[in-house]
């Protein structure tokens, strides 16, 4: 029988905290349940993204219902949160994290389970921008097929 290792690194992250004091914030992996829901906002935030580059294209009726889309009421950011870092969300509560800092490793935690670890450190690191598109190329600047 083959027994395989466990790979490294994929249950946890851990994330330094806001301030100078070394502290450090270690985020369990989601469930599966979770970790669907995640992926759902997640794919909700690119249609949403992709819809609203395309904007000028589009009726402002379906602008509407784009950013309506992509809004989260009350309820479904706390869901959110909760579902992003776990019980670290109470740590982070408790020790008076900014705000900014809680949405960085709530977005950190979606690149990492909807990507990969790199993306998520590439990610936090970069403090939650993302890299600009590539531009497309237009047809007059590709260059022309050899035959």
């Amino acid at each position: 029988m083959t027994v395989f290792k466990s790979p490294p690194n994929l249950y946890t992250i851990e994330l330094p905290g806001p301030f100078d004091d070394g502290r450090t914030y270690t985020i369990a992996s989601p469930d599966y349940e979770a970790g669907k829901q995640l992926m759902e906002y997640q794919q909700r935030a690119q249609l949403g993204a992709l819809a609203l580059a395309a904007a000028e294209e589009l009726s402002d009726a379906t602008v509407d219902r784009v950013a309506d889309m992509m809004h989260l009421d009350d309820t479904e950011e706390v869901d959110f949160y909760r579902l992003a870092l776990g019980d670290v969300l109470d740590d982070m509560l408790a020790d008076r994290c900014p705000f900014p800092y809680v949405t960085l490793c709530a977005g950190t935690v979606v690149r990492w389970v909807t990507g990969d670890v790199d993306a998520a450190r590439r990610y936090f690191e970069s403090g939650g921008r993302l890299p600009a598109p590539k531009a497309r190329k237009q047809p007059q600047d590709r260059k022309p097929r050899k035959r």
